[in-house]
């Protein structure tokens, strides 16, 4: 049988530290929307409160991985998260309204909003900079670091992420004779 331990202590409104069997963590945030940090990560969790639809997705590493041993991981993970974690609220967001307005006015409202959206997304600088780490990456891939390099510097230029900056201190080491 597994034994379970996990206690909470809120630290002051919206700030909560966490005490478990593996260690300690804070969770910063809302219901329905919050950050928890511990030694394993940082996690975004986001979700529409009294209706037990939520999702989690891993934005930051852990403190204890170190970046100079792996080879480059170029699409950056918060990349991912962030525009995963858009449409999930977009969806949740969709269906917390479908129940909560006119079923008439509900798709075109839906609609609008998962619109809204995508126009975000594909206009930010955040995906001008995915588009440039891609191809960076597709340089890493054939081990051309030096052109990777430039569309890395470009990305970060963009859109400053430390994944990003990571990687171009990588790839400048690996790139200097």
């Amino acid at each position: 049988m597994a034994v379970r331990f996990r206690k909470s202590f809120k630290l002051m409104p919206g700030v909560k530290l966490n005490v478990g069997k593996r260690g300690i963590s804070t969770t910063v945030g809302v219901r329905g929307f919050s950050v928890n940090t511990s030694k394993r990560g940082s996690y975004m969790n986001v979700g529409i409160p009294g209706t037990g639809l939520s999702t989690r997705a891993k934005i930051a590493g852990s403190a204890q991985q170190s970046h100079t041993q792996k080879p480059p991981r170029v699409l950056n993970s918060s990349f991912k998260a962030v525009g995963k974690m858009l449409y999930i609220l977009a969806a949740l967001l969709t269906l917390w309204l479908s129940a909560q307005v006119n079923s008439d006015m509900a798709p075109p409202v839906s609609l609008a909003i998962i619109i809204a959206l995508v126009v975000i997304r594909f206009n930010s600088k955040a995906h001008k900079a995915k588009q440039q780490v891609k191809i960076a990456e597709k340089f890493c891939q054939v081990q051309q670091y030096p052109e990777a390099l430039t569309y890395l510097t470009q990305a970060y230029d963009t859109y400053p992420v430390v994944g990003i900056k990571h990687d171009i201190d990588y790839l400048t080491q690996m790139t200097q004779p």
